[in-house]
């Protein structure tokens, strides 16, 4: 929940980054290499500006940086901190360097200047694109055989070591994507964590080999995005160069089956769909088994598209979902038998409203108004419900579910492996929900406690006590043990889709009504949904708006 931003201290970069360097020693210490052991040792001893000065290199783009533009205000004595960091072999001062390095330091008007100081003739050069200008800086300074001071002007810092941060940064935020931003959103007021456990017993890595194997991962993922704009003889090349999917690492596994499917998903795109379907074939993603299916019948091989499709529909039994809508088709052009649908279409209820110019959720909202207490909740009441009732397991301390504090879900939610590492909590939770109704007050006070804490199924702002006390009293118990199990049949999928409204009419119960204006029609998620309803009894209706313009 956004709340007032809270001003920085000028030195809050410092504070974050021992904060960080504390939880990594304190959790990974053992996994450290000696360079990465001496920072986390070394660093508390410098002088503050030299700490200072430190992380601001840290977290500059490059490694190579000119001093004239390292000037912060709460760093006074800038030139003796570097002196600190050059002493404890942090930095290099004015180091040997190759001049591709110092070129991009410079703008083309400073090096003309710079030149003319050196001097060099610059007469023609302005006209010069960057390019050619930076081969006859390459050519001219070369030849002048000179120090990096006397062509730069100006003392020059190298970072020693950079590669150390992207440990420290993997370590701590358990990817490599995220950096100290993530302290400054929190220091501002803008987002509030839950606290869980961080320490050794739930660290998400295991090993220095599994650490190495995760950044040479985001190093081919680098490599990636451009490998995705060559021909099918490169991407395939490429594939062949990543990793085995370990199956004892179930995040590099995910991060690199999603690079294989991008690579599939590019060679299916250029017309190579043997190729595709060879790494289709060896993914687990939802989306690449469909994919594979699709491939198939590009082939002219129907069957084999079908037997996957009866597959997966024997994994899963929804009929809405791709398997079933596809074989369907597929058996309908072979002539096939295929399971008959047992669910009807949702039956759709017409009325006329004068248009006001609202959206026309809230104009249907103010109609059944007139019949009851009627709320647009769409997928933030139930979904709200179901995140305060499972809080203590989607925080649960489980190995490798939280690796920093600023997580708003464990890394495995997703996953298989995310409810058998908390079967027995789970177990636990899964039955109270019989009891749900009986605990309104428990659920008001988790509300007002937690209130503005990220949890992914709860949006706070939709929530209040009123609301929650009416929708515990008039849904019953077996209806939203119904909904919760749906819930958890796909997480990441089956909590959106959901009605627009929740009504609670005058004489008591409850309806939940999706909402269409003209033109618009119920989507695949929602139609699975009004199926679910009917099959449990959950009352439910479809209303299409069409506008009277009065």
């Amino acid at each position: 929940m956004s709340q007032a931003s809270t001003p920085l201290p000028p030195d809050y970069y410092l504070r974050n980054f021992h904060a960080l360097l504390e939880q990594v020693q304190r959790q990974y210490e053992d996994l450290l290499l000696p360079e990465e052991r001496r920072l986390c040792e070394l660093f508390p001893s410098l002088c503050k500006d030299a700490r200072m000065l430190y992380v601001r290199l840290l977290t500059r783009k490059g490694d190579v940086f000119r001093s004239s533009r390292l000037r912060y205000a709460e760093i006074r004595q800038g030139k003796k901190a570097a002196q600190e960091l050059a002493e404890k072999e942090l930095i290099a001062i004015d180091p040997a360097l190759q001049l591709e390095k110092l070129l991009p330091l410079w703008s083309r008007q400073e090096w003309l200047t710079r030149l003319g100081a050196l001097g060099q003739p610059t007469r023609g050069l302005a006209s010069l694109k960057r390019a050619e200008l930076d081969l006859v800086l390459t050519e001219r300074l070369g030849e002048l055989a000179a120090s990096v001071p006397t062509i730069a002007g100006e003392p020059v810092y190298q970072l020693l070591n950079p590669d150390i941060f992207p440990v420290f940064k993997l370590l701590f935020f358990g990817n490599p994507y995220q950096d100290m931003t993530e302290f400054v959103l929190r220091d501002l007021g803008l987002y509030r964590f839950e606290s869980y456990r961080l320490d050794r017993d739930t660290r998400l890595f295991r090993s220095r080999e599994q650490i190495d194997a995760h950044l040479a991962c985001h190093t081919l993922a680098e490599q990636l995005e451009v490998v995705l704009l060559e021909d099918a003889a490169t991407i395939l090349t490429f594939a062949r160069t990543l990793p085995a999917q370990p199956a004892d690492d179930p995040i590099l596994s995910r991060r690199l089956q999603r690079m294989h499917y991008a690579l599939a998903r590019q060679l299916e795109r250029l017309g190579h769909l043997a190729e595709a379907l060879n790494l289709y074939r060896d993914l687990s993603l939802p989306d690449a088994q469909e994919r594979q299916v699709r491939v198939l019948a590009k082939l002219g091989r129907e069957q084999e598209a079908l037997a996957l499709c009866r597959e997966r529909l024997a994994e899963r039994e929804d009929t809405q979902h791709f398997p079933w809508r596809f074989g369907q088709r597929l058996a309908r052009g072979l002539a096939c038998d295929w399971p008959h649908r047992s669910a009807g279409k949702p039956k759709v209820e017409q009325l006329e409203l004068a248009y006001t110019g609202e959206a026309v959720e809230h104009v249907a909202a103010e109609h059944f108004a007139a019949l009851g207490d009627c709320h647009y909740v769409e997928n933030t009441l139930l979904n709200g419900l179901f995140g305060l009732h499972y809080w203590p397991a989607i925080f649960a301390p489980a190995p490798g579910a939280f690796s920093h504090p600023f997580q708003h879900a464990p890394h495995d939610l997703h996953q298989d492996e995310f409810t058998a590492l908390r079967a027995d909590l789970l177990e636990e939770q899964h039955a109270a929900v019989a009891r749900i109704n009986e605990k309104t007050t428990d659920y008001q006070a988790l509300w007002r406690d937690r209130f503005g804490c990220l949890n992914p199924f709860v949006y706070w702002q939709a929530l209040n006590e009123t609301l929650i006390a009416t929708a515990l009293e008039r849904i019953p118990a077996a209806h939203w043990q119904a909904i919760f199990r749906r819930f958890w049949q796909d997480l990441k999928n089956n909590c959106s889709g959901l009605p627009d409204l929740i009504l609670f009419p005058h004489e008591g119960g409850y309806e939940l009504i999706e909402v269409k204006g003209p033109g618009d029609r119920l989507q695949l998620n929602q139609k699975a949904w009004m199926e679910y309803f009917a099959a449990h009894g959950i009352p439910h209706r479809v209303v299409q708006v069409s506008w009277r313009h009065d």
